[in-house]
């Protein structure tokens, strides 16, 4: 239980979503992560690398739809926290959304609901 100091560290339901998923870390660089949960405000990815808290970088991944096409999306995230998880095979990684378009926020919401 959280007291009054102790900040809650989730504050939206989030949803499971097992697909793969690209980190762009720089222009010639990028790593490849299986996402874990999605909510309105951030995500969890699985991850060989262990990112320090604060850093920020572009993911991209695709949504399910009823109509069976995926819908893609890139957003800018900050990297939250980062545990070694042994059921992940790697880091678990918690990434708040810093910048979602018009569209990624659509996608979010369509699955979230």
């Amino acid at each position: 239980m959280n007291s009054p100091s102790t900040p809650e560290r989730r504050y939206q339901e989030r949803r499971h979503l097992r697909v793969g998923a690209t980190v762009t870390i720089s222009p010639t660089q990028t790593l490849e992560v299986r996402v874990i949960d999605v909510s309105h405000e951030g995500m969890s990815i699985a991850a060989a690398a262990n990112p320090r808290s604060g850093t920020q970088f572009n993911i991209q991944f695709s949504f399910p739809t009823p109509n069976q096409v995926p819908v893609t999306v890139t957003v800018t995230v900050q990297v939250v926290h980062s545990v070694l998880s042994r059921d992940h095979g790697g880091f678990k990684i918690g990434l708040r959304f810093l910048h979602l378009s018009p569209d990624a926020q659509t996608a979010i919401n369509n699955f979230m609901y």
